[in-house]
């Protein structure tokens, strides 16, 4: 899956109705599969602070490396999606 899917993906949950930011006190949960293709997990390491990609880079394991970048890149984007700002 692409980055651009991705972003379409969570724009369209968001603005779907699954995600409302109008309630008060309201709670999302959000499950993302982490492994992802290495073009996709590339976009996603883009997206990190030199400190996070510093973060990544101690992990010894390749796969928790992969897994923790792509969980940094997805929750930049669904964090950028519901504050209107890039990721």
């Amino acid at each position: 899956m692409s980055l651009c899917k991705v972003k379409d993906e969570l724009q369209l949950m968001i603005s779907g109705g699954q995600s409302d930011m109008t309630i008060p006190h309201a709670i999302d949960v959000w499950r993302a599969d982490l492994d992802a293709p290495a073009a996709v997990l590339a976009q996603y390491a883009d997206l990190l602070s030199a400190d996070e990609r510093a973060r990544a880079d101690r992990f010894r394991a390749p796969q928790h490396r992969d897994r923790f970048i792509a969980g940094r890149g997805i929750l930049r984007m669904v964090l950028g999606a519901h504050l209107d700002q890039p990721p």
